[in-house]
């Protein structure tokens, strides 16, 4: 029977991995909107949940008591604003079910072959998001729609999944086999570009970084960190005048191929970033300029407001009901700058909820840190791939967008991930990481 529910959890979750990988290839094919497909995503995640209710998961420190903190918290929010239920259903669709995915891959106790079959599929849809926008940018051009199989229009996909998908081949190649390591990092820098993101000419060279910095200091002597360091180092920066040079708003000329001119470009993000303007009598922000407009956005209501947030649910963006198709944006006047995941948080839930949903990453992370610190230095690569993992959903976060919260695709990767390195039996390690050479 436990080999039949082993059988039944390993399809289920590789369902999931390839319906969220192709939400606008299904809908193309076969004409299944995306409401749909987030039904379907929903519905196999709480199979999976229920089918695993009585297993017991890993202990992650504070991490449950902190996700039951934050949605008492969420259902205060609730009571105090007043917010409709069918919205707090909503935010709960949102919020909840990634947790009850986590809670699920917890109880696998899964081996190596099952994670050698996930990671397998994983590497096949990545290939396909390649060949999809190369095709893209071949039909209609360089364009923040159509985002590989995965999105029809969240253009912030283009930015986030080349950076998760880096670190996977960190972990598959790193330090044997930089030579396809490279190849692979300028393909995703070309999917990046492909969606027009100018942010990837700040992301992937620091996610470079990062992943070299964790991956050296797990795994190789003083000696040889300096050297791969100085290596990416200059990779990262080969990388940084390939983006400004093929994306056209990053150069004087605007077009591909235009000159490189790092005080245009500097000049050019700080304009942007800082913009503060109203075109017909809407706001447009950066992400910088838009601190202020949050600030005084609560200055002018009640306490409770700030604490607890205007109610969960109050910006999702829905069709079910009207005038909710980018709240943030447009009803509250706020602009571009506000789509940051910080502040779908701070507005719904308050500055409390803000801050437990931090602290849950963190126990995130550093359980994930305890866990590589119990492994032999052989063992060490998917555990380390899960740590930068969560710095890249805290860059997102803070920083960019709310990809990793609302997005099928970029959510289910990042919380499979998690969960099936903590879950994982050390035996799996031994076997999916390439033995580390003693010349390393």
């Amino acid at each position: 029977m436990s080999q039949l529910f082993n059988k039944l959890n390993y399809y289920i979750v590789l369902m999931l991995l390839y319906i969220s990988m192709t939400p606008f290839l299904l809908q193309i094919s076969f004409g299944i909107n995306d409401r749909v497909v987030r039904l379907i995503i929903d519905g196999l995640i709480i199979i999976l949940f229920l089918i695993n209710l009585k297993k017991k998961p890993v202990k992650i420190e504070y991490f449950r008591f902190l996700v039951f903190l934050y949605f008492f918290i969420s259902l205060i929010s609730f009571i105090l604003s007043g917010e409709s239920l069918l919205l707090y259903l909503l935010f709960l669709r949102r919020t909840l079910i990634p947790f009850l995915l986590l809670f699920s891959l917890l109880k696998l106790n899964n081996s190596h072959s099952f994670f050698q079959k996930f990671w397998k599929h994983l590497q096949i849809l990545i290939i396909v998001q390649l060949i999809a926008a190369f095709l893209k940018v071949y039909l209609v051009g360089m364009t923040e729609n159509y985002i590989g199989t995965m999105s029809v229009d969240s253009g912030s996909v283009s930015a986030i999944f080349p950076l998760f998908a880096l670190t996977l081949y960190f972990s598959k190649y790193y330090p044997e086999k930089n030579n396809k390591l490279i190849i692979y990092i300028v393909l995703l820098t070309l999917f990046g570009l492909s969606g027009s993101k100018r942010a990837i000419l700040v992301f992937i060279p620091s996610v470079l970084i990062v992943n070299v910095y964790f991956f050296n200091r797990y795994l190789l002597s003083k000696k040889i960190r300096i050297v791969r360091f100085l290596q990416f180092l200059v990779l990262g920066l080969i990388t940084i005048y390939l983006i400004v040079v093929i994306n056209p708003s990053l150069n004087k000329q605007n077009k591909v191929g235009g000159s490189f001119d790092i005080s245009y470009v500097a000049e050019y993000i700080f304009d942007y970033e800082t913009r503060n303007v109203s075109v017909d009598k809407i706001q447009r922000t950066g992400r910088i300029s838009v601190f202020p407009l949050v600030i005084d956005f609560f200055e002018k209501r009640e306490i409770k407001d700030f604490l607890f947030g205007i109610g969960p649910g109050s910006i999702i963006k829905t069709k079910l009901i009207k005038g909710h198709a980018n709240v943030l944006q447009y009803k509250f006047n706020l602009g571009y700058g506000s789509r940051t995941g910080m502040f779908w948080v701070l507005f719904q839930t308050g500055i409390f909820g803000m801050i437990v949903w931090i602290f849950i990453q963190l126990s995130l992370f550093n359980h994930i840190k305890k866990r590589i610190s119990q492994l032999d230095k052989n063992f060490k690569k998917l555990g380390i791939t899960a740590l930068v993992f969560v710095i890249i959903y805290f860059l997102d976060f803070f920083t960019y967008s709310s990809v990793t919260i609302t997005t099928p695709s970029m959510v289910f990767l990042y919380y499979s991930i998690i969960g099936l390195t903590i879950s994982a039996k050390d035996e799996m390690f031994k076997h999916l990481t390439t033995r580390y050479k003693r010349r390393y």
